[in-house]
């Protein structure tokens, strides 16, 4: 009896059939992509502690970590029974091209990820980065400012918003205070989070005190999280939609904004995550998960905050209610660990400094600041950066207010827009998720990383090859950067991509419920 038929009879014997060839391979993509950052997160921590790191061949364990991924799934094929058993016939002759394309997407995804997961564990392999010769990309961490924060949090006579201790931050940053110089290389960013949120930071120093492991400890944490809500949109959608997603979902998330996100450590693609995740519970009637989910990533990034709106808009009474309880709990919880120091600072330092602009001075600083700027408030600065206007920040905060009110009228509109099937209901969440988001007045490039996954959705319910096309285009057009050293073709090029955005996703947010795809 072969090894295969063996398989097969330990599954008979268990009740259920064999995943096919077809299923094991995506699972076996899923695993290359995430075991370079579940080994990694676990030795090299250990190995910096004992002194090894630099006798360990980070790229080469890396390399291994994602060839073991395939190998854990020949070894446990049972690993890959979740996914749909139509996948099974993914690599029938009938689909031979379609299977060729999407193997050549899967191993330049696997590439970019184990890269990111090198230099996340070694910031020496700066060829890993994503962008080597981006000076700023390669030494900017916003993971910084979180651990920073907590550090600061554990003193009651610390302010860990106060600007002074990123003054002068950018191209040419000061040097570093002693309570962050073991973040060295990297430069110390801006703390501007709600408290609740230094609950997160405070309890990776409970794993470790060395930034480097925590970086790589975050960013794994930050893939499992998107991982994790890619499957559960997967496994609610089902049919054929839902079987794309388990083929598109590694091979779309390999796009620059994600893995920049990861590269730097921002939250916000967990914040994403949370999201999805919610909206999962959600189709699911699970009110007290999606509450406790929708309350996470309101007190980490205040903009899903927006998404409370929409369910009452949709008299998700019961959401809504296990949302404030949630985050009634967690700033209690905030307040226990933190003291109330930090929230003091927080509502009559902090707030009063933003709401003035001098905490968002860096806005209008440089060029590269104004270009990368996604929100409406930073409209103002690239039209006169182009001098076209000479506004201020007076007309950039009645932008931003103007936006707020649109943003509440259109999202009461996208609430009315719920009656589709549950495709359709996930682009309005993520629609509705990603304008919000802009309302913030400085949004960096990687708060696209939900028109990644909104995009990965409409791939999912593409029928047709020109829908295929357009999807493709708009998946280019909002993730290569602008090629051009020219300040003012680069600010053009961005304000121009920024209006297409915003049509987009209200088209998005707004749109009929399409049509099930056919099976192919």
């Amino acid at each position: 009896m072969s090894r295969e038929q063996r398989r097969e009879k330990a599954f008979e014997c268990v009740g259920a059939p064999a995943p096919g060839f077809g299923r094991r391979v995506v699972a076996s993509l899923w695993a290359a992509v995430a075991m370079p950052y579940a080994i990694l997160a676990l030795c090299v921590p250990v190995a910096r502690a004992w002194g090894l790191l630099g006798r360990l061949p980070v790229p080469a364990l890396a390399a291994l970590c994602a060839l073991a991924g395939p190998a854990l799934i020949a070894l446990a094929p049972r690993l890959a029974a979740p996914l749909p058993e139509s996948l099974d016939r993914w690599f029938d002759p009938g689909n031979r091209k379609l299977a060729a394309l999407w193997a050549l997407g899967a191993l330049v995804a696997v590439v970019g990820f184990t890269r990111i997961a090198v230099f996340l564990a070694d910031p020496s392999e700066v060829a890993c980065s994503l962008m080597p010769e981006n000076a700023f990309i390669v030494r900017h961490s916003c993971l910084t400012a979180y651990m920073h924060g907590a550090i600061l949090s554990r003193d009651s006579g610390a302010n860990v918003y106060d600007l002074a201790i990123v003054e002068g931050a950018g191209d040419h940053p000061p040097p570093l205070p002693h309570t962050a110089a073991h973040f060295a290389p990297f430069t110390l960013d801006a703390f501007g989070y709600p408290p609740p949120f230094l609950l997160l930071p405070r309890a990776l120093l409970l794993v470790t005190t060395s930034f480097l492991s925590q970086r790589l400890l975050f960013g794994a944490l930050s893939l499992a999280l998107a991982l994790w809500s890619c499957a559960s949109v997967a496994t609610v959608l089902g049919g054929v939609t839902g079987r794309r997603v388990w083929l598109l979902a590694p091979i779309v998330l390999a796009n620059p904004l994600v893995l920049v996100t990861l590269q730097v450590g921002n939250f916000h693609l967990a914040a994403v995550a949370l999201c999805v995740l919610c909206w999962g519970a959600l189709e699911r009637r699970r009110d007290g998960l999606a509450g406790a989910l929708l309350a996470l990533a309101t007190l980490a990034k205040i903009f899903p905050g927006m998404l409370g709106v929409l369910l009452l808009m949709q008299r998700r009474w019961r959401a809504a209610a296990f949302t404030c309880l949630a985050a009634a709990a967690l700033c209690a919880l905030s307040v226990a660990v933190l003291g109330v120091t930090v929230w003091r600072d927080f509502l009559f330092y902090h707030l009063p400094h933003v709401q003035s602009g001098e905490a968002l001075r860096f806005l209008a600083g440089s060029p590269r600041e104004i270009a990368m700027n996604l929100a409406p408030f930073g409209v103002v600065f690239k039209l006169r950066a182009l001098g076209l206007v000479d506004w201020s920040w007076a007309q950039a905060r009645l932008v931003g207010s103007v936006y707020t009110g649109l943003l509440v009228v259109l999202t009461a509109l996208a609430a009315r827009n719920n009656k589709g099937g549950p495709a359709h209901r996930l682009t309005v969440w993520l629609a509705v998720t990603m304008l919000a988001s802009l309302r913030s007045p400085y949004a960096a490039p990687f708060v696209a990383t939900t028109v990644v996954v909104l995009l990965m959705v409409l791939f999912a319910e593409v029928r047709a090859r020109r829908h295929l096309a357009v999807a493709l285009g708009a998946w280019v057009l909002f993730s290569v950067p602008t090629p051009s050293s020219d300040p003012q073709v680069e600010i053009a090029a961005s304000l121009a991509r920024l209006a297409l955005i915003y049509v987009f996703l209200v088209w998005a947010a707004l749109r009929r419920d399409a049509v099930a795809p056919a099976p192919t």
